[in-house]
């Protein structure tokens, strides 16, 4: 990592077994404040970009409603409405925006 010092790398994971015992959920970490706590930063749209990969429902993928072509979010709440709530923004392919929240398809 010291060749990318602007680069910080955190996984988190749920089901490995050195891990099992102490689950815990990035958007706990998120709303809570642990997660800037436990990266040393504070997440700033103006100056990060989020990469997330998981479940769906984890990271929070929106879906457009048929009728009224709106942005609908999974509940539980997830990572991508949490961030946007603190203004950063997703990508969007359809319309061409990138944004600094980037996600992997998962399934």
């Amino acid at each position: 990592m010291r060749r990318y010092a602007n680069y910080l790398y955190l996984p988190l994971t749920t089901r490995e077994v050195e891990t099992v015992n102490q689950k815990v959920y990035i958007q706990d970490l998120l709303s809570s404040g642990q997660l800037e706590q436990r990266l040393g930063e504070t997440l700033d749209p103006a100056r990060t970009h989020v990469f997330l990969c998981g479940n769906p429902k984890m990271i929070g993928v929106p879906v457009k409603d048929r009728d009224t072509g709106a942005r609908v979010y999974p509940q539980p709440r997830g990572v991508i409405e949490l961030l946007e709530q603190r203004g950063f923004q997703t990508d969007q392919p359809n319309i061409k925006l990138k944004g600094n929240i980037h996600y992997e398809e998962y399934w």
